[in-house]
């Protein structure tokens, strides 16, 4: 009874806008001041990996398998040279955020109001970054 309760609340929820940025309200300074650099330097790549957050949150996505398949289905649109842009891309996302969270480790400051987002952050963007070359060998083979 109770989990249907639950699954019929979360079949209401959407993802629709979910690319958008998460008010920074929700958050500490550190997340805000993060989340700023990487959305200047990397609008569309975290644009994306925040999407892919937000379904999990939504339970759209609840299982590695699931996230690969939507990692695929958004990357396929793209040619093999600007694969290798959005390679590049991911690789400074990932470096910008493991930066972040290891300087906040370093000062003991990894409790704060988004903190565990910005790892999630980093995990996904990993995630699709290993994904890429076997998207960028499928778009060879397929032409």
């Amino acid at each position: 009874m109770i989990k249907e309760k639950i699954n019929n609340i979360l079949s209401t929820l959407s993802s629709d806008g979910a690319i958008k940025n998460i008010p920074n309200e929700k958050f500490d300074d550190e997340y805000s001041k993060v989340n700023l650099i990487a959305f200047e330097m990397y609008k569309v790549e975290y644009s994306f990996t925040k999407h892919l957050r937000r379904k999990t949150l939504l339970r759209q996505i609840q299982s590695e398998d699931k996230l690969i398949e939507n990692i695929k289905n958004e990357l396929i649109r793209y040619d093999f040279p600007q694969l290798g842009v959005k390679q590049f891309q991911y690789n400074g996302l990932i470096e910008l955020l493991a930066n972040a969270l290891n300087e906040f480790d370093n000062e003991n400051n990894n409790k704060f109001n988004g903190y565990i987002e910005l790892e999630q952050y980093h995990t996904i963007a990993i995630k699709i970054s290993e994904n890429i070359p076997q998207i960028m060998m499928n778009t060879l083979t397929n032409k």
